[in-house]
């Protein structure tokens, strides 16, 4: 197989000898069918895909994806995958393995073998490193969420219920009950998610909890196993740690702080710094306590949940 882009980002994968073009808006994939048909035997024959003209393609087949479920992100997930240039694993990047997951499901490319190992993989991703979870994209991750439930994955979907709640709790575009709707957005603007009242009590009881798990670590200067270690985080953990954190709300998005903290370059004005071994101890810990503060935020969903049935109905 020979790989060429000449036209950069519209031809993010692009065969010379690909026997099949999948085109999604203005970007463009030359691929192979048979590897594509390996793994799905209806890709072509899906609804949200129409066989266009060939007349300026040389006789290959060009096929539109007019699914508005599926965008360009996704299509180059799938081809980033098929031709191994991001290895399936639970370091891979989240966002590509969240991608693949809902774009092989049954009702879009229908890749079973694909779709099975992403979800194992997103799931460990999530439980095992959270730090190295974005959660920004709640559309992504509602779209995820709702694939776990139609396609029965069970512990995918407790872990994706726990990433919607925490990216609806750290999120500037969510609408509580009883708050006023902003000024329109323009139309590339970000979509606004309005909650039920059951959803913005579980987050609201979502936030308080995290905030009171997770004071003590920011207010708290971290220790080191040398005095000289110790003295320096103490010396600089108000200016660098605590107060960037109240300044951009940091402290409910504890693993965005977390792992803000194991990027400070922990050094004083006389150039001594913390040691190797005192600065990989802490960062084991903030990794540690990521995984406690995941745990439980299941827990904390589930008091949020019993505790919701005495709402008023909406």
């Amino acid at each position: 197989m020979t790989n060429t882009s000449t036209n950069g980002e519209d031809a993010p994968v692009w065969f010379s000898d690909g026997s099949v073009i999948v085109r999604k808006g203005g970007t463009s994939f030359k691929v192979h069918r048979s590897l594509i048909e390996s793994l799905s035997h209806n890709f072509f024959d899906s609804d949200g895909i129409v066989k266009m003209s060939a007349e300026d393609s040389k006789d290959i087949s060009v096929y539109a994806v007019t699914s508005n479920n599926i965008d360009v992100k996704h299509l180059k997930s799938i081809f980033t995958h098929l031709y191994h240039r991001i290895h399936l694993s639970a370091d891979a990047p989240f966002d590509h393995v969240l991608r693949l997951y809902i774009s092989t499901a049954p009702d879009y490319a229908n890749m079973p073998s694909v779709h099975e190992l992403a979800a194992k993989y997103l799931n460990e991703i999530l439980n095992i490193n959270p730090l190295n979870v974005d959660f920004t994209d709640i559309k992504e991750i509602q779209a995820a969420l709702n694939c776990s439930r139609a396609f029965e994955h069970p512990e995918l979907q407790t872990s994706l219920e726990k990433a919607l709640y925490y990216a609806y709790m750290i999120s500037d575009n969510v609408i509580y009950p009883g708050q006023d709707l902003p000024p329109p957005t323009p139309v590339d603007g970000p979509l606004l998610y309005r909650l039920s009242l059951t959803d913005a009590h579980i987050t609201t009881h979502l936030m308080t909890s995290i905030t009171d798990f997770f004071s003590p670590t920011i207010f708290q200067p971290a220790c080191g196993s040398h005095m000289a270690c110790t003295d320096i985080f103490a010396k600089h953990w108000v200016a660098l740690a605590a107060d960037p954190v109240l300044e951009d709300g940091g402290l409910c998005d504890t693993f965005r702080t977390l792992n803000r903290l194991s990027t400070i370059a922990w050094v004083d004005e006389k150039v001594l710094s913390v040691c190797d071994e005192c600065l990989k101890n802490v960062r084991e810990e903030w990794e540690e306590e990521a995984i406690v503060i995941w745990g439980k935020i299941g827990e904390w969903i589930e008091e949020a949940k019993s505790s919701s049935k005495e709402l008023p109905s909406s």
